[in-house]
């Protein structure tokens, strides 16, 4: 009685660890899956999160271990096997099951002694019972990785805490990859508890491993399995569109189950099925080999692999095969050519008896090691591609970014750049955009809150001389909510105007970056989907308009309007005055006073203007210059630049002069300027910087006129005065 307590006791232990891939084997199958992620294996996502340093060298804390990202990846996937069964608490492990022929409350593993636990697809969703039931790990659910997620996007005071939610986010996301490379182990989806391959002592028979879990996870498997890992790139041609269960909601579901694959169905090889399926319906596992006689509640039953889709009928009489330790053994391996190909369904060994005096053969099953390499050369790329699938499809959302464009009914029109400044003192107290949503698979992006997160570096001295300083390392967050929720459309793009008062970008920010983080629903996730759009923007521009009307352009040189030179040359009869009704040419300075700006490309008015100066704004004077500054994209098709001013001569020149009730001023009133350049301070690494723009001598200043050359003042040929151009 002591004894079969003991054996009781036993069971329920081992029951209790269903393990499925080896811990080093998940992390293995991980660090292939961010590679093959189009997200994950992109640096130019990773720059979209802020994450300069790319998987392999940036930095996350966890508050209590620094880790890379990938290795935060790998870590989750090798701890969601974490048990806590001390008294008989059922661990994580025994939700790591799926059987694809049942219905999903109904498909966990019940190959044991004390019930049917939770299937892996619900268990991957249900966050309330992964934290309920205390379960070493705790709430690493899908929706926690979403929260996670949001956190390290929004997150803008406190830099420790925005790396802590993006290292937790990492390592949620690598168990819910541990859970869906577990539908590629075939017992996990046939109900076999497999647990004798836990345990040294009894993982192997025939000389072989009872599970392809045990033979990936053996020293001398590790480089074919690499191998197997990183040659291919099997990923699903399932399209995640709508919810396909109440209890597990989010459709990534479908990447395990896509509910298609019925017992009846012939096993597929294809793409277009969830991996349980797949696995299901053309491998086997220790205890469920050919089992399609039994009965069909029975525990074990399967409907394939069955004999009439391989050559089991026809196998000839038994052949010798060494084994590892050098032994001969009977042996044939059954192939199979329906659905999945496979030379090495399973071992046939053949053992015989005496009947009657009459030698009779019969078949002995079991998985050899050449099944599990020949499983493993076509499980391992899948479980690593529908891994990488997974990753995708939780950073799919995409917002596209554009510069902001007015309905005509708004005044002003505050299109054409994205923030306009006209005090260094205040900086850029608005900041408008339009958004578009670029989603892959025609997903609505509907019903979400949307907040604006704007990153910069500080330039340590004055960002605008033609070779800049370098910025500081550290960058600057500061977020700014939208004020209603809505929906990001696919064909129109929404405008989005965000207020920055209470936290304006300073005019000298330099590696500057918009990120538009929208929370709400997109397609089947009808809650909590996160999608991102990224911007990284040319840094605030400063434009100096220069009145120089009081210098001219005189035989090749800039000169004052009091030369005595240029005064005699223009100055006609000789009486020491400027007199316009005699035709003499009027070199008075004129004062400026501003009116409109437009940056869209059509001419500034009191009908089309970004920014409105005040009537009592004081006049441009000669010899001062009007500094204000914009934010557009870093590479801008052209920003066209309008500005109407009145002109006005000087009440009291230094230059006598007569009747100039005749004089007109100059007749230019309306700059135009249309300039294309980059403007963009490049992060390379810890230490360099790279300004990759035009000198901003080209682009600082709109000079009004230039440096004036009439024509009836002698100028050279070629000697037009250029070099004053430029400021």
């Amino acid at each position: 009685m002591k004894k079969q307590a003991t054996y009781s006791l036993l069971f329920l232990f081992i029951s209790l660890n269903a393990f499925a891939w080896g811990g080093k084997t998940h992390k293995l199958l991980t660090y292939y899956s961010w590679q093959k992620s189009e997200r994950l294996g992109n640096m130019e996502f990773l720059l979209r999160l802020n994450l300069d340093k790319g998987m392999l060298n940036e930095r996350l804390s966890d508050m209590n271990e620094i880790k890379n990202l990938d290795e935060w990846l790998q870590y989750g996937a090798e701890h969601e096997d974490d048990t806590d069964n001390l008294g008989g608490i059922p661990d994580r492990s025994n939700y790591h099951f799926h059987n694809p022929l049942k219905e999903w409350n109904e498909a966990g593993l019940s190959d044991t002694h004390y019930g049917t636990s939770g299937s892996a697809i619900l268990w991957a969703q249900n966050g309330l019972l992964q934290a309920a039931t205390n379960h070493s790990q705790g709430d690493r659910s899908w929706n926690k990785a979403r929260e996670y997620y949001y956190k390290a996007l929004t997150e803008v005071e406190y830099t420790d805490w925005r790396k802590n939610y993006f290292a937790e986010m990492f390592k949620v996301l690598g168990h819910q990859v541990h859970l869906l490379q577990d539908m590629a182990v075939p017992d996990h989806v046939r109900n076999d508890t497999h647990f004798l391959n836990n345990f040294n002592f009894t993982n192997m028979k025939h000389d072989s491993f009872r599970c392809i879990e045990g033979w990936a996870d053996a020293d001398e498997n590790v480089d074919q399995l690499r191998l197997f890992a990183s040659e291919a790139n099997l990923k699903p041609l399932i399209e995640l569109l709508q919810p396909v269960d109440p209890e597990s909601p989010i459709p990534f579901a479908l990447l395990s189950d896509t509910k298609h694959y019925k017992a009846s169905q012939t096993p597929l090889a294809g793409f277009n099925q969830g991996l349980a399926e797949y696995a299901n319906a053309n491998y086997f596992s220790e205890d469920t080999i050919f089992t399609e006689d039994y009965q069909i509640d029975h525990k074990h039953w399967f409907p394939h692999p069955a004999k009439p889709e391989t050559d089991v009928m026809s196998l000839g009489m038994p052949e010798y095969v060494t084994a590892i330790d050098g032994r001969k053994d009977w042996i044939k391996h059954v192939k199979k050519s329906s659905g999945e190909p496979l030379n090495h369904l399973v071992a046939a060994g053949y053992y015989c008896k005496y009947l009657y005096l009459t030698e009779q053969y019969r078949f002995s099953f079991y998985l050899s090691d050449l099944c599990h390499e020949e499983y493993a050369s076509k499980l391992v790329p899948r479980a690593v591609g529908y891994s990488a699938a997974l990753l995708d499809y939780f950073f799919r959302g995409e917002i596209e970014v554009t510069l902001p464009s007015s309905n005509s009914s708004m005044m002003p029109r505050r299109d054409g750049i994205y923030a306009f400044a006209n005090s260094s003192d205040v900086g850029f107290q608005n900041i408008s955009l339009m958004a578009r949503n670029i989603t892959a698979n025609n997903e609505e992006m509907t019903n979400g809150f949307v907040s604006l997160i704007v990153s910069y570096r500080k330039c340590v001295g004055d960002p605008f001389v033609p070779n800049p300083p370098k910025p500081s390392v550290e960058r600057f967050y500061m977020k700014t909510d939208y004020k209603n929720a809505v929906d990001i459309p696919r064909d129109t793009p929404i405008r989005l105007d965000f207020d920055l008062t209470n936290n304006p970008i300073p005019v000298t920010a330099m590696d500057v970056n918009l990120t538009l983080v929208f929370y709400g629903i997109l397609g089947g996730e009808h809650a909590n989907a996160v999608a991102i759009g990224f911007k990284d923007i040319g840094e605030p521009t400063p434009v100096d308009f220069f009145n120089n009307s009081d210098r001219l352009c005189f035989n090749g040189n800039s000169v004052s309007y009091t030369d005595p030179d240029l005064f005699a040359e223009v100055d006609k009869n000789g009486n020491g005055k400027i007199d316009c009704d005699l035709f003499e040419i009027a070199i008075i300075p004129h004062k400026l006073a501003l009116q409109y700006l437009s940056f869209n490309g059509k001419n500034a008015d009191a009908n089309n203007y970004f920014y409105k100066f005040l009537e009592d704004t004081p006049a441009n004077q000669p010899g001062q210059s009007y500094r204000y500054y914009y934010l557009a994209d870093e590479y801008p098709a052209q920003v066209q630049i309008s500005m109407p001013v009145i002109t006005e001569f000087i009440s009291n020149p230094l230059i006598s002069v007569g009747d100039i009730s005749n004089c007109r001023p100059f007749e230019l009133n309306t700059i135009d300027k249309s300039v294309s350049f980059r403007n963009k301070i490049v992060w390379q690494s810890d230490d360099i910087y790279n300004h990759e723009s035009s000198t901003i001598k080209t682009f600082r200043g709109i000079n009004y006129f230039n440096i004036l050359v009439h024509p009836n003042i002698s100028v050279p040929v070629g000697m037009d005065c250029d070099v004053f151009k430029n400021y």
